[in-house]
């Protein structure tokens, strides 16, 4: 819904493009105002006046615009916003100056509709013929060029308001990636996604120097000016960021990647510069400053077309949405460094690569972000299974040594307070006698048997070779144990074929208080546990030998020979 307003208001926006009511269709003729000459002196002075439209070099000096009405209905000088340091606008009658009035920079608002702002012409007890407006230290040619005589202001004709609604409809539109990329990286933590909604907010801030910000707060040209430079600056190197950043690291030349990083640096210091006003670069720094961006233009596009070439998915999106900005570029650029006339604006051109940037840049976000989700996924579950490898014992199923000592004290805190160590009676008469394809299937058997089903207050746990370990927790946990324990026999004599004798296991059980959580580790469980399966073995196997220990401070003694404990089983 929110495209197809955004669309509508597209269209609205060239259909309603301002038509300016001026009241001096004669051209304006404009000309260099040397410094020993007064601002009541101009209507008489023998000047260079030029009537073709082309603007005198601009600088800390003065340029007079000579502007005839045709009517008693001018009220006031329109222009568009710009630097300058003061607007003086004096009413003649023949050559003879009526009255005049002027302007400082800081006392001039910009308007709320257009890149514009009016000066009050002076009143005059006479009908005055001319107007001469005499700018002083104008960097824009545009501030010289566009200057006419208005009845109303923009901002104040009847189509303001559409004007000021249709510009709002792309604001909104612009601020809308800026919640969902904000969104995303909640969940995906992809750098690209902030620099896209540092991108759309920045054009939204910088469309809202059309005037719209001037509604809620009404600034000076200058601060006016500032922010649009400020704001298209950040425009670029947000652009620059985002791209390198969505694009794919393995499609994109890193030296490439690297010049435009260091271009950065160059935006921000011509932006700075620009912004400065030094009055050595006044005749130039309009110039300079678009021509500046020419070299990052040209990087741009050399980084997109070796993007393409080199296969990814991503830049398609970009040059897709950024075909109307380059083509603004290009003319801004070319009508700036071509002519003194000042640069082509194209406002509906900006207002559809507004559009056009919003639209596909998010279907190149939403491609990637989905890459990104896929990417992530296999490899959480490549992690999940090397996780499931390493702590999961292959032949039986069960988990292993290492899932058990690096969550034991979880278990512990989860109320596994009975600790059982099972070891297989004579199992290696078994793999001696009907090979260890035998012996694998009685281990699996056995596993088998104490998994617990469904039962979620016990975990066996394979240690290794034939020693299982059983943790339980809640009411009867030792007689629990010691059935799983019971079953092993009759579950390996069902499922092992061949075999001539009964399996049979033997254990030690240690059943702890609640108050030694913490007080003892896997290792002294294990010792003390180890002690009982011995006990168990030596006293003729297939039984279970068990402890209720009460809270110890010292740890009992590993014991040190394997020796014994191999002759027992």
């Amino acid at each position: 819904m929110t495209l197809l307003i955004s669309l509508f208001g597209v269209g609205a926006a060239m259909l309603s493009a301002p038509v300016i009511a001026s009241t001096n269709p004669v051209p304006n003729c404009i000309a260099k105002v040397p410094d020993q000459i007064t601002l009541v002196e101009t209507g008489s002075a023998s000047l260079d006046w030029r009537c073709d439209g082309s603007v005198p070099k601009l600088g800390p000096g003065r340029i007079a615009v000579r502007l005839v009405p045709t009517d008693d209905t001018a009220a006031y000088l329109e222009t568009r916003t710009g630097y300058l340091h003061s607007l003086s606008v004096i009413a003649f009658r023949g050559a003879r100056a009526l009255a005049g009035v002027t302007y400082p920079a800081s006392t001039l608002k910009s308007g709320t509709a257009e890149v514009s702002f009016a000066a009050r012409l002076p009143d005059t007890n006479q009908r005055a013929d001319s107007y001469i407006a005499v700018f002083e230290g104008a960097e824009f040619p545009t501030t010289i060029g566009h200057a006419q005589l208005v009845s109303k202001p923009v901002s104040e004709r009847l189509d303001a308001e559409w004007q000021r609604v249709t510009l709002a409809m792309f604001v909104g539109f612009l601020l809308l990636p800026v919640i969902l990329n904000l969104g995303f990286f909640r969940a995906l933590r992809a750098e690209f996604l902030l620099w896209h909604a540092l991108l759309a907010f920045s054009m939204a801030a910088h469309l809202m120097t059309s005037g719209l910000i001037a509604v809620y707060w009404p600034i000076d040209i200058i601060a006016m000016t500032d922010l649009a430079i400020s704001t298209f600056g950040l425009v670029v190197i947000a652009a620059i960021m985002f791209a390198t950043r969505l694009v794919e690291t393995d499609r994109q030349s890193h030296r490439l990647r690297r010049l435009l990083e260091y271009s950065v640096i160059s935006i921000i210091l011509i932006t700075v510069l620009r912004m400065a006003r030094i009055d050595a670069f006044e005749p130039y720094s309009a110039k300079v400053y678009f021509a500046s961006f020419l070299p990052v233009l040209i990087l741009m596009v050399w980084f997109v077309i070796d993007a393409a070439r080199r296969g990814s998915r991503a830049v398609w999106f970009q040059i897709i949405a950024w075909v109307p900005f380059l083509v603004l570029a290009l003319l801004r650029i070319g009508s700036m460094l071509g002519t003194d006339a000042g640069y082509l604006e194209a406002p509906w051109l900006f207002r559809v690569g507004t559009v056009t940037e919003v639209i596909f840049t998010a279907l190149g976000v939403v491609d990637r972000v989905m890459a990104l989700k896929r990417e992530r996924d296999i490899a959480q579950a490549q992690a999940y299974n090397l996780i499931q490898i390493s702590e999961q014992d292959s032949l039986t199923g069960l988990p292993n040594r290492r899932m058990l000592e690096s969550r034991f004290d979880d278990l512990r805190e989860q109320g596994f307070d009975t600790f059982a160590l099972l070891d297989l009676d004579k199992f290696k008469d078994i793999n001696d006698l009907f090979g260890h394809q035998v012996g694998d299937q009685a281990l699996i058997a056995c596993a088998s048997a104490i998994r617990g089903g469904s039962d979620r207050d016990t975990i066996a746990v394979r240690l290794g070779g034939e020693e299982f370990v059983v943790l339980a927790r809640g009411k009867r946990s030792v007689e629990r144990v010691e059935a799983l324990r019971q079953a092993i026999p009759l579950r390996i004599a069902g499922a092992v074929k061949g075999l001539d004798r009964p399996v049979t296991a033997s254990m030690g059980v240690v059943e702890l208080p609640r108050a030694s959580r913490g007080l003892m580790t896997f290792e002294d469980l294990y010792s003390r546990a180890d002690q009982l399966l011995y006990e168990a073995k030596s006293s003729g196997r297939n039984r279970m030998y068990f402890e209720r220990l009460s809270v110890f401070e010292k740890a009992p003694k590993i014991r040190s020979g394997m020796r014994d404990k191999e002759q027992a089983a």
